[in-house]
């Protein structure tokens, strides 16, 4: 006779790379164990957040330093930079280390709301 349990259980995004074992074994027969184990890949939603790498105070003429960081998997693959939602370029390979934008000298052309924005491929 056999027997089949079935368990449900929800992820999050700190089980990633985690392990999952399933154990069985019958105490009536010798060297009955069974194990098998899975590292586990969690998918999530990218979550982006900017850093200013600028400390002084702003004042036109004075460079601007923002950087991407990103936290996703599968990993984002393009970044683009907006101003006032309106692009700032092509889309940047995430993987390169140009996540961040750096305006080299910042006059009133450049004021507005910059953000950025993942794009899936």
């Amino acid at each position: 006779m056999s027997k089949r349990d079935t368990h449900m259980f929800h992820v999050k995004q700190m089980d990633n790379l985690r392990n999952l074992s399933c154990r069985g074994d019958n105490p009536q027969l010798t060297d009955s164990v069974l194990e098998d184990t899975w590292i586990i890949s969690v998918h999530y939603l990218p979550r982006l957040s900017v850093k200013m790498n600028t400390l002084d105070s702003l004042k036109e003429g004075s460079e601007i330093n923002m950087t991407c960081q990103v936290h996703s998997l599968p990993p984002v693959t393009e970044l683009e930079w907006l101003q006032d939602g309106r692009s700032l370029g092509p889309p940047v390979g995430a993987n390169f280390l140009n996540r961040t934008l750096i305006i080299p000298s910042a006059g009133p052309q450049h004021k507005g709301r910059i953000s950025v924005c993942r794009h899936e491929q």
